[in-house]
């Protein structure tokens, strides 16, 4: 954040490094706000982003906190925005699929353990069946 004496400078858009020895007034191109005032170049300077700024930054704590750096690079950001949020919702689908197959295996061992129980009420009604079939031969 800016020091609150801080102003901003203004330039020509074709021509950012050029003077304005008559200095027309800036508020006729952009008003003051509550947090920026504007001023024309007053030295020349030799290209945009190799000269040092005059004022100094002051980091708030409480707007710091909630910043998150990226160490992505702009040119190919989108791109690995991209991938990121794709291994994210890959690992999400990875569990949501473990958890699917975990069920999936509970239900075919209960399912395989119904089937014993019902094999073996069968075995039960067979033999039932053999005994009376004996019994009914005998009389």
């Amino acid at each position: 954040m800016k020091e609150p004496e801080a102003g901003s400078i203004l330039a020509a858009s074709k021509r950012p490094c050029q003077l304005h020895p008559n200095n027309p007034t800036v508020e006729d191109y952009l008003p003051p706000t509550k947090h920026v005032s504007w001023e024309w170049r007053k030295t020349k300077c030799y290209a945009i982003g190799v000269e040092k700024p005059a004022f100094r930054f002051r980091e708030i704590p409480e707007i710091a906190a909630k910043w998150e750096i990226s160490s992505l690079s702009t040119r190919n950001r989108e791109r690995r925005m991209q991938e990121i949020e794709d291994a994210k919702r890959a690992a999400d689908w990875g569990r949501h699929a473990e958890v699917l197959l975990e069920k999936e295996r509970q239900h075919a061992t209960q399912e395989v353990e119904r089937r014993r129980e019902e094999v073996e009420q069968l075995q039960k009604y067979v033999e039932k069946h053999e005994k009376y079939k004996q019994e009914s031969s005998r009389v």
